[in-house]
């Protein structure tokens, strides 16, 4: 935002390189502190965590199967499979990995780990570089078809793109969209299935909470990949299928 990276306006940031993540070490993320004072503390606290070295050691071996298997042909295997399946049950939720009701293990990151997300680092400026190139065109795209709203950057914001947030006009569009598109191996799916209130393990923080707007965002949305993977003929293929459901609303 102007210049300033996310994760710097407060007093302390969080970023994730969990599995999934553009930049990811597997499980494990950063944190940081504009304050000296404050990153000398997070630092102590860093290091007075306990080591594991079992599950180090897991993560190091879950690693290493994800760089092997993220490439075109070896996601469709390790994760469209998974995700066809779980459609076919209608369990959404697994779908998309929205259960986050287990507990998380924390313990430090082993060396290797922090030198892989290291030298990750290094190469990410240029890969944001393209995928930002590559949504200005995909972009002007979604924005030409009608009825539906293209989530954009704010006033003085410059996005990274991993994905395009769409916003159809209504649920029943929506699911039309993706009963074509979702198993189809085009990065077109959904971020969240619920907002946080209609999770059954976070019901009890929400209890009298009432979220309309986040309901119906939850229930509106898709979004769509702006992999470098994704060719141009099938974002094209992605459009056409948003363009024939909205064109008479």
């Amino acid at each position: 935002m102007n210049g300033r990276a996310v994760g710097t306006f407060g007093d302390v940031g969080f970023f994730s390189l969990g599995v999934g993540k553009g930049l990811t070490i597997f499980a494990g993320g950063v944190v940081m502190s504009n304050s000296p004072r404050i990153r000398q503390a997070l630092r102590q606290a860093g290091k007075a965590l306990a080591p594991n070295h079992f599950l180090e050691t897991r993560r190091i071996l879950e690693l290493l199967a994800y760089y092997l298997l993220y490439r075109p042909v070896g996601m469709g295997l390790a994760f469209g499979q998974h995700l066809r399946r779980a459609l076919k049950r209608g369990n959404l939720i697994e779908a998309v990995g929205d259960d986050c009701s287990f507990d998380f293990s924390v313990h430090q990151v082993g060396n290797w780990r922090k030198k892989v997300g290291a030298k990750a680092a290094e190469r990410l400026p240029n890969y944001l570089a393209l995928t930002r190139s590559l949504a200005k065109a995909r972009l002007r795209r979604l924005n030409a078809i009608p009825n539906i709203n293209v989530l954009a950057d704010v006033g003085g914001g410059e996005g990274v793109w991993p994905f395009f947030i769409i916003r159809m006009p209504n649920e029943v569009l929506r699911d039309a969209v993706l009963s074509s598109l979702w198993d189809k191996g085009l990065g077109v799916g959904r971020l969240f299935i619920h907002a946080l209130k209609d999770y059954g393990y976070l019901a009890p923080y929400f209890k009298n909470a009432q979220t309309p707007n986040a309901q119906q965002f939850a229930s509106q949305t898709l979004i769509i990949t702006n992999c470098i993977w994704l060719s141009e003929h099938d974002f094209a293929k992605i459009c056409e299928v948003i363009s024939e459901q909205v064109a008479h609303v």
